[in-house]
């Protein structure tokens, strides 16, 4: 008796393990949550992630030669006493006694009336401007109780200045070829001074007209040569 109970109960249990065994995985219940982690980036993280779009920006183009040129061009020979750029320009070492300009002096007389509306021309001299870095022309012209003072650039005719001053002189016109022409004027110069003409000048002045030129002798030293136009008288200023 006591074993057919022992043999009933074994195969209880066998049973139950059964059983067991083959219930499926319980459905979580309604309480159950699931967990997110959130990954936090370091702060190195962050600084490399910056310096990475930085380096995708838009950089402006730089500019290219032909537009450097035309920058760099731009310093106007005009009114203003801005240098000239003109790189054909006349060298400031030339003789005057035999180089010939763009703008004749007369033409420069001509230009230079013009821009003061008429008067009378009685003074032009031609010198080397250091300030303008070109050969230039200088006017007076009496237009009625104004004098206008008028540069022109000898290489490009460009007026680089124009002043006016009021004045109660009286003046009188200057003539290139009469009583005397430029070339007599030049030569009586240069029989009384050898050397380089660096400037010269045509006036009218103290009831007068006459020429001086500035000559640079052999030994360096600059001369001044005065030539009454009417008279022929040569006078040495060294």
């Amino acid at each position: 008796m006591r074993r057919q109970l022992a043999t009933l109960a074994a195969a209880a249990c066998l049973t139950t393990a059964a059983c067991a065994t083959t219930d499926p995985t319980p459905t979580p219940t309604p309480t159950d949550t699931t967990t997110i982690v959130l990954e936090t980036i370091p702060p190195e993280s962050t600084a490399v992630a910056s310096s990475e779009t930085a380096s995708t920006a838009p950089v402006s183009p730089e500019p290219s030669v032909a537009q450097t040129s035309s920058l760099e061009s731009e310093t106007p020979g005009t009114a203003g006493g801005t240098q000239s750029a003109d790189a054909g320009a006349t060298g400031r070492d030339v003789d005057l006694a035999d180089h010939t300009f763009a703008v004749t002096p007369q033409q420069a007389i001509d230009q230079g009336k013009e821009a003061a509306g008429g008067g009378i021309v009685h003074s032009i001299e031609l010198d080397w401007s250091r300030y303008h870095d070109a050969w230039v022309y200088e006017l007076d012209i009496l237009v009625g109780n104004i004098d206008h003072d008028i540069d022109i650039q000898a290489d490009t005719g460009d007026i680089l200045d124009h002043d006016r001053d009021d004045t109660d002189d009286t003046e009188k016109a200057i003539d290139l070829t009469s009583p005397m022409t430029w070339e007599n004027a030049r030569d009586k110069a240069q029989n009384a001074v050898q050397g380089r003409i660096t400037s010269w000048k045509l006036e009218w002045d103290d009831n007068r007209t006459s020429y001086e030129f500035d000559i640079e002798d052999s030994s360096g030293d600059e001369v001044e040569v005065s030539i009454d136009a009417n008279t022929g008288r040569v006078e040495i200023d060294d």
